[in-house]
């Protein structure tokens, strides 16, 4: 566990926004889980950077964006199949690791590390959390490299995108028995054979990472999440000289490494006034424990003292 100052876990307002206690203590776990990713990338010589809205934390509010709940990393994709094939052996006991290569009912092709596997009042595990019941931890979002060819790209862009609506959307396809028609084809396109008697939306998100994979540095200039290229607006495609190297920042009392090019990659995510706060929630639905709160309440789970005030 890392050493905080009983004052952390205060309530306080910061940038005029309003941070309750209970979130404190789940960004104390977070932080926790973070720094033993980070031990077992460095005993394994794994690369990895803060990003997204973690990246932005470090860089404008040397710790998290205070409408923030959740911690964000990124992972370049031979490093990110390493690291989800040591994580369950190197960390400490109770945590889980979800990727689409350990977790079959994932629905996202995202890791994840979690410090358990659900909610708790037991007082032991409650003193390794700071006193926080709910399940914390830290998304790991596997990079991937874009090929410099324009036809390759898009071709990229089109297989990924039809694997990844077919894994995403698999439980309506299902209902309404598209699913049936669009296996063939995706069979015929990827000249793959999908097992129906096993777990099909698993075997779709393997398939999806393999077409994310296809390429390698030598054939590319930008590296990105794949998913952002077939779901977002701003796909967030980054140079690769942007991870040529890392510095450590600190971020609340930990020191994250931060891509070299984290100002370019801020100013193309962000915009060129990125250092200006902007108050509001989180993009997901803040915070992010209050559906294992409700959970809790209506099973007459009593939540702790310092997670309900």
């Amino acid at each position: 566990m890392l050493l905080f100052d009983d004052k952390f876990f205060l309530g306080e307002t910061r940038s005029g926004f309003y941070i309750e206690s209970e979130m404190k203590r789940c960004w104390a776990v977070e932080l926790d889980v973070l720094a033993e990713v980070d031990r077992v990338c460095e005993e394994y010589g794994l690369k990895y950077n803060i990003m997204y809205g973690s990246l932005l934390g470090t860089v404008r509010h040397r710790g998290f964006v205070p409408w923030d709940d959740d911690i964000d990393i990124c992972v370049l994709r031979q490093d990110y199949q390493r690291l989800m094939q040591v994580l369950p052996d190197e960390l400490p006991g109770g945590y889980v690791v979800n990727s689409v290569y350990t977790t079959d009912s994932l629905d996202q092709p995202i890791g994840s590390v979690i410090n358990r596997a659900n909610v708790t009042t037991n007082p032991i595990e409650l003193a390794v959390s700071y006193g926080s019941p709910y399940v914390s931890g830290i998304d790991v979002f596997p990079f991937d490299y874009v090929p410099r060819d324009p036809e390759m790209s898009e071709l990229q862009r089109s297989l990924y995108n039809v694997l990844y609506d077919a894994a995403q959307r698999f439980d309506d396809y299902s209902k309404t028995g598209e699913i049936e028609q669009y296996i063939p084809m995706i069979e015929e396109l990827l000249a793959q054979p999908i097992d129906r008697s096993g777990n099909v939306r698993a075997q779709l998100w393997k398939y999806a990472e393999q077409i994310a994979s296809m390429f390698t540095e030598e054939e590319s200039d930008l590296v990105t999440w794949m998913p952002t290229r077939v779901m977002a607006e701003n796909p967030r495609v980054c140079r690769k000289e942007w991870f040529d190297g890392y510095v450590r920042m600190p971020f609340e009392n930990f020191m994250a490494p931060v891509p070299i090019g984290y100002d370019s990659m801020l100013k193309a995510f962000y915009g060129d006034d990125y250092m200006v706060p902007r108050t509001g929630a989180a993009g997901h639905d803040y915070p992010y424990y209050k559906s294992q709160k409700k959970w809790m309440i209506e099973h007459g789970m009593v939540i702790p003292a310092g997670c309900n005030d």
